[in-house]
């Protein structure tokens, strides 16, 4: 039953997004699309953290609960206005008193990319939002340390719903987000795997721009058995 909610929770996401997509102009123009998307040119950086608990198989089928945590320091670099790439170290602690395993924080490192594949402002359909945006991102993660090591890889298509305050108190957001869409996870710690069947959930999220340089973000990845809670701060240079 949560399996099916979660589709049917993707699937009004995009039903939306097809809605929306269909308020642009039908004379083929691209004006709107990715290069020329928000300016997000430059290096950026900041701190981003994750927390949750996944469940895992062992190899002999024994289903238990990892409880797994993540602060990492990123720096990006905008290839173009649309695309960005970046790194991360950070510490990681990953432990199961189902499988008896200690917490170990360990360094942890990896990269990842974000990229707005749509950014237009020709959004009708709600008076309350100025524009939308089509997000995907990627990232891979590694983590070694005494108990085990940890792989984890993550994806996400998310359509989000932008309002732009132009407020002149830089003490308030320029803008605010409302995300959510289709989120993809695999995990691997040394002989422990996840049941194919809570890799594809749901993500739902906040975004706060401030002066277009100083951004926030949290959200919730929700999968069939488990759920991670995510956030980030940072700034563009």
């Amino acid at each position: 039953m949560t399996k099916q909610l979660l589709l049917a929770g993707a699937a009004a996401v995009f039903a939306t997004a097809a809605s929306a997509v269909s308020q642009i102009p039908a004379d083929g123009t691209i004006e709107n699309y990715a290069l020329s998307a928000i300016d997000m040119s430059g290096l950026h950086g900041g701190v981003q953290g994750r927390t949750g608990e996944r469940t895992m198989l062992s190899e002999s089928g024994f289903e238990g609960s990892f409880d797994m945590m993540r602060v990492d320091a990123y720096l990006g670099y905008d290839l173009v206005r649309w695309l960005t790439v970046y790194g991360f170290v950070g510490v990681a602690d990953v432990k199961s008193d189902d499988f008896f395993i200690e917490g170990d924080t360990k360094v942890a490192y990896g990269a990842g990319l974000w990229a707005a594949l749509i950014d237009d402002d020709q959004l009708d359909i709600m008076a309350t939002f100025s524009r939308f945006r089509l997000n995907f991102g990627a990232e891979y993660a590694y983590t070694d340390s005494n108990e085990l090591a940890a792989k984890e890889a993550e994806a996400f298509l998310t359509f989000e719903l932008l309002n732009d305050m132009f407020l002149v108190h830089e003490m308030y957001p320029s803008s605010i987000g409302l995300f959510a869409g289709p989120v993809f996870s695999w995990m691997k710690f040394d002989d422990y795997e996840q049941d194919s069947d809570d890799r594809w959930g749901l993500t739902v999220g906040l975004e706060f721009t401030f002066s277009r340089r100083v951004y926030l973000n949290g959200g919730v990845d929700i999968f069939p058995d488990d759920a991670v809670v995510y956030g980030a701060a940072g700034v563009r240079f």
